[in-house]
C-alpha cells in the first residue's frame, strides 16, 4: 500500500512545481497567480518567443516582439546591475532582432538603469549573421561567457538538435538565453524551458497594449496570460497585470446568459 501524503509534503510538491492547485488560474485572493511573467524568465534557461500567428496572416511577414522583449530584459537587468561587479553585456544576434537606439534608450530610462553603471551603446553588441549555423555557433559561444547577461538570437530554421545545444550552453554560463522564431516555426519541437507568444491587444484607454501568453514552463498545466500596458505620453509607464477571470465570475456569467436565453 502506498504511503499517504501528509499536508507538509503536499505543500513541498506544490513549491517544487510538481503539483498545481486546481484553482491555480483564477483570481481568488488566496492563490499564487504570478503578478508578473518575469517570474518565469529565469537565467540559466532557454526561452523561446514569437509573435501572434494573426499578425503573420494579416501582414504576411512576422515581426519579432522587440518592444516587450527589450523591456523585459532591461527590467531584469535593472535588478541584476545593483549587485553586479562589472557591467554585463547583452548580445542581439541576427539583424531582424536589433532594437532601435530609441527603444534601448527608452527602456534604460524606464527602469532607471544608471548610466554610471551601464550604457546600452557600450554594453550591447549587435551581430549580423544570416546563416543558421553561424547564428547557432555565435549564440552558444556567447551563452558560455560569464560576463554576458542575456543573448537574444534569431532562431529561424533552428531544429530540435540546435535547441539542445543552446540549452547546454545556457546551463553552462547561467545566462538569459532567448531565441525568437516565426509563428510558423514556433510549434516545432524544442527543448526550451518556456514558450511565449506576444500579440497586440486592442485597448481604448491606453496607447499601447499587448497580450503575453506563456504556453510552456516547468510545472505549467494550462497557459498563463498577462496584459502589458505602456503609455507613450507618460514617463516610466510600464504596467503588467494578469489576464484571467475567477471561476466564480465565469459561473455567474454563464448563469446570466442562461437566464436571458
Amino acid at each position: 500500500m502506498s504511503e499517504k501524503l501528509s499536508i507538509p509534503s503536499i505543500y513541498q510538491l506544490i513549491e517544487q512545481g510538481k503539483v498545481w492547485p486546481a484553482s491555480q488560474y483564477s483570481l481568488a485572493a488566496n492563490i499564487p497567480y504570478p503578478d508578473s511573467p518575469l517570474h518565469f524568465l529565469q537565467r540559466g534557461n532557454l526561452h523561446q518567443w514569437t509573435c501572434s500567428i494573426d499578425e503573420l496572416i494579416k501582414h504576411r511577414i512576422w515581426v519579432p516582439p522587440l518592444y516587450v522583449l527589450t523591456h523585459f530584459i532591461f527590467k531584469l537587468l535593472a535588478q541584476h546591475i545593483q549587485s553586479a561587479e562589472i557591467a554585463p553585456s547583452i548580445f542581439w544576434i541576427g539583424r531582424k532582432l536589433w532594437p532601435s537606439p530609441y527603444l534601448l534608450g527608452q527602456a534604460q530610462l524606464t527602469f532607471q538603469i544608471p548610466l554610471s553603471r551601464w550604457q546600452w551603446d557600450k554594453n550591447c553588441f549587435f551581430l549580423d549573421l544570416r546563416h543558421p549555423q553561424e547564428r547557432l555557433l555565435a549564440t552558444c559561444y556567447t551563452l558560455r561567457n560569464q560576463n554576458v547577461f542575456a543573448v537574444v538570437c534569431d532562431g529561424t530554421n533552428f531544429n530540435f538538435k540546435d535547441s539542445r545545444k543552446l540549452q547546454l550552453a545556457v546551463k553552462t554560463g547561467k545566462e538569459l538565453g532567448i531565441i525568437v522564431k516565426s509563428p510558423a516555426q514556433f510549434l516545432l519541437p524544442t527543448i526550451a524551458s518556456t514558450k511565449w507568444e506576444v500579440s497586440p491587444k486592442i485597448n481604448n484607454e491606453e496607447i499601447f497594449a499587448w497580450k503575453i501568453t506563456l504556453s510552456k514552463a516547468p510545472g505549467l498545466t494550462a497557459p498563463l496570460m498577462w496584459q502589458l500596458i505602456s503609455n507613450y505620453y507618460e514617463e516610466n509607464s510600464f504596467h503588467i497585470r494578469p489576464l484571467v477571470t475567477s471561476r466564480h465570475e465565469e459561473e455567474k456569467s454563464a448563469e446570466k446568459q442562461q437566464a436571458s436565453a
